[in-house]
């Protein structure tokens, strides 16, 4: 095993139902979720008119720099102001999909991240207002949260890279997820294909036919994908050629877990990780 992994300083509590979340993004929306828990200390009340209501409300707010963005990816500051202000339309407006169990049923509920996001020009910021619905999620974390650092998640180019590997990360648990483990103490990690395709955005939970199901009591993801009207990388071949494979190379060139995968099905129909840790939770907290 090789991994060009170094210790980063500055790392986000994500709530496990946050990455767990089925949802399409660019991977600069991401960047913006990402940064906004991680300063959550530094968020305030104030008085807006609610996109989604139209009702003034105190909600809560967060003013982010763009020089941030660009100093954690390693990137000259000119190119990330017309990055972010592109992204900001769709950002204020996705939806996810987070996963609840009720009665021991699992469906999912559709939820905005933010109500909306204003693109400052005068300072080369945003200005963030949380959707009142993510609140409960991003302070109670009552799923549990897993560590990251912020440079390792603001090196993945694409978003499904950064899907797989929280995804894949916040399984390396002892505590919870110990049992999975194999005779080498690397994770095992399952996930259906219809799945894994909804988890890293290649299916669109946002599509009608998607969300109607995924709203059912324990939905089927195979059918799912099966009714969804925007799925890209249908064929194994195409996914595994320009999805799955450049990921993996991106988490072992540099992250905190390498990452081996295997297929169960003549037609695919499980994908199982081998996950090996790096470096545990506690090391990264510590930073």
């Amino acid at each position: 095993m090789e991994s060009n992994f170094e210790l980063q300083t500055q790392s986000v509590r994500v709530p496990n139902q946050i990455i767990e979340a089925k949802r399409r993004t660019s991977i600069i929306e991401e960047q913006i979720m990402w940064l906004s828990m991680a300063h959550l200390d530094d968020a305030y009340y104030k008085k807006v008119k609610s996109e989604a209501t139209g009702v003034e409300n105190k909600m809560l707010v967060l003013d982010l720099k763009v020089k941030e963005f660009a100093e954690l990816a390693g990137k000259e500051v000119d190119s990330y102001y017309r990055k972010i202000k592109n992204a900001v339309p769709g950002a204020a407006k996705r939806q996810m999909a987070i996963k609840r169990i009720e009665n021991g049923h699992a469906s999912y509920k559709y939820q905005q991240f933010f109500d909306n996001i204003v693109y400052n020009d005068g300072d080369a910021s945003i200005t963030v207002t949380f959707a009142v619905g993510i609140q409960d999620y991003i302070f109670s974390m009552a799923s549990g949260f897993t560590p990251l650092a912020l440079k390792v998640l603001f090196k993945f180019t694409k978003p499904w890279s950064s899907r797989l590997y929280e995804n894949l990360r916040s399984h390396c648990y002892e505590k919870k997820y110990g049992h999975n483990r194999d005779k080498d103490g690397k994770y095992i990690i399952r996930y259906s294909y219809s799945d894994l395709k909804l988890t890293l955005g290649i299916i669109d939970p946002e599509d009608k036919a998607v969300q109607s199901i995924l709203q059912d009591r324990d939905p089927d993801f195979e059918e799912a994908e099966q009714k969804a009207t925007d799925v890209k990388y249908t064929d194994w071949t195409d996914f595994r050629r320009h999805v799955l494979e450049p990921s993996i190379k991106e988490i072992n060139s540099g992250t905190d877990i390498f990452v081996h995968y295997d297929t169960v099905g003549r037609k695919v129909s499980t994908v199982i990780f081998t996950v090996e840790l790096i470096q545990p939770d506690e090391d990264i907290l510590k930073q």
